[in-house]
């Protein structure tokens, strides 16, 4: 869909089988970038724990607690009792665990899974917007204000500013 919506994402997602988890444990990871429709899957995601589908952890995950979270995952097998966990993963983490070594080991966890007979589905998530879209957007949001303090920093417009701006994608 081009534009997401709190209630399209719910019921796009339980057609999938992702949110009704009847027997499986869930461990459902988006993984917020900015100006990418994040913010409204956010909505999604804390119906979804509103509704009993799973538990939201959102918006930042500290090193340490990621760290103790993902060992607790890792003990899970045949006999246990399986969460239903949905992560909005905010594109701010501290780097004391960088994104991709985070990514490796949730891959790890389900190989670790399906050898421990655990019934957990591992999904992920991200979404990227149409370049331009993603940029004008971003520059409403953060830029546009800054750019009467400082406009020898943010450029006096949409075209100085985009001409000095790495790629943010």
């Amino acid at each position: 869909p081009r534009h997401l919506t709190s209630d399209g994402a719910i019921v796009t997602l339980s057609r999938m089988n992702v949110l009704s988890t009847k027997t499986d444990g869930l461990l459902f990871v988006e993984r917020h970038l900015e100006k990418n429709g994040g913010s409204t899957f956010r909505h999604t995601l804390e119906r979804a724990e509103l509704e009993g589908r799973c538990m939201y952890w959102g918006f930042s995950q500290k090193s340490i607690t990621w760290k103790r979270v993902i060992d607790a995952l890792r003990g899970l097998n045949a006999s246990s009792a399986l969460p239903s966990v949905c992560i909005e993963a905010h594109s701010y983490i501290d780097w004391g665990l960088p994104w991709l070594h985070r990514l490796a080991g949730l891959l790890e966890l389900r190989e670790l899974w399906s050898r421990s007979g655990a019934r957990m589905k591992l999904l992920t998530h991200v979404r990227l917007r149409e370049p331009l879209s993603m940029y004008i957007s971003y520059y409403v949001w953060t830029v546009a204000a800054r750019q009467a303090n400082k406009p020898a920093v943010f450029g006096r417009n949409f075209s100085e500013w985009a001409a000095v701006t790495p790629n943010l994608q």
